[in-house]
């Protein structure tokens, strides 16, 4: 009753051509809550593209994504598929109130306040000594929306074999810095089947788990209808860091990328992210031409061992 799925051929399965496939009535058709269109490319080397559209309301993302590499598991071994159950699943830690909590949220509102009241300020500071405008800051947000031909956000995949996670986050870190995204990140963490935001500073609070813990901004729960404006307002000079987490399932199917996006956010909001499925390290980056441009020439690091995804 909450999930519906489809197969069917395309002539390219790579993500970045599943991604221009038009939404059709099926795919815009408010019926369940999450859709799972399995795109093959038939012929001499077959290859599949998965696409999953998830309304929060209902399901968080990740639930989703699970949903999808049991079915492959499914389609392949049959009734030997190994069972699902919430035993797979790994415990969502226990979310507590504590002042702890109040006192970083107060503390991000009153720069989020700074911020903004330095706004015209800045702007006419920009305007008389002909600065450009970052695309990230309150200025660039405004812009962004004024302007009726919205830019799209560029996307670019990458991948690596092995545990190169945090040499991954790393990597973020620097480009963050590089933009000048000078707030820290903001991180989702899941609570199937919801999930809660939070912010950290820098990348040793973004890595530790009790870290994340302590700076979650909310109780987990479904977005809240009609706030998709006010959340903006975290992501200026932040970057978001969306971590799906290490998944291994039974089968042969070789995973080459992972692409993940919100439908309702502008390419004003910069975004890492990442999944290890069966030892594969998918992760890509979104934002504005000018960010991912400059994140493609540090996080493209070959010796690092992170190669292009297939986009």
């Amino acid at each position: 009753e909450k999930v519906q799925a489809r197969a069917r051929e395309v002539l390219a399965a790579d993500v970045a051509s599943v991604q221009q496939l038009p939404f059709d009535a099926w795919s815009s058709a408010e019926t369940v809550p999450v859709k799972l269109d399995f795109c093959y490319e038939l012929g001499a080397s077959p290859r599949l593209c998965v696409r999953i559209l998830t309304d929060l309301m209902h399901l968080d993302g990740v639930t989703a994504m699970r949903i999808v590499l049991h079915m492959l598991e499914v389609l392949e071994l049959g009734d030997a598929a190994p069972p699902t159950t919430n035993s797979n699943f790994a415990d969502s830690p226990a979310y507590e109130f504590s002042m702890k909590r109040v006192l970083n949220l107060l503390i991000l509102i009153c720069w989020l306040v700074l911020d903004l009241c330095a706004y015209p300020w800045r702007a006419m500071w920009k305007l008389l000594t002909c600065q450009s405008i970052e695309p990230n800051c309150p200025e660039g947000w405004t812009r962004h929306f004024h302007n009726k031909n919205h830019e799209p956000c560029d996307i670019v995949l990458f991948t690596a074999a092995g545990d190169r996670f945090k040499t991954w986050v790393e990597k973020v870190d620097q480009w963050r810095h590089e933009v000048g995204l000078s707030f820290g990140f903001m991180f989702l963490l899941n609570f199937s089947p919801h999930v809660s935001m939070g912010a950290a500073r820098t990348a040793e609070q973004l890595m530790s788990k009790q870290a994340r813990q302590e700076r979650l901004l909310a109780p987990p729960g479904a977005p809240e209808i009609g706030m998709i404006r006010l959340v903006y307002l975290f992501f200026h000079r932040r970057m978001l860091f969306n971590n799906y987490g290490r998944h291994c399932h039974q089968f042969s199917a070789k995973p080459m990328a992972f692409c993940w996006d919100w439908l309702n956010f502008p390419a004003t909001m910069t975004c890492a992210f990442a999944v290890n499925i069966n030892g594969e390290l998918l992760c890509g980056i979104r934002g504005v031409s000018k960010f991912v441009e400059t994140g493609r020439s540090i996080l493209g690091d070959v010796e690092a061992g992170f190669g292009p995804g297939r986009r």
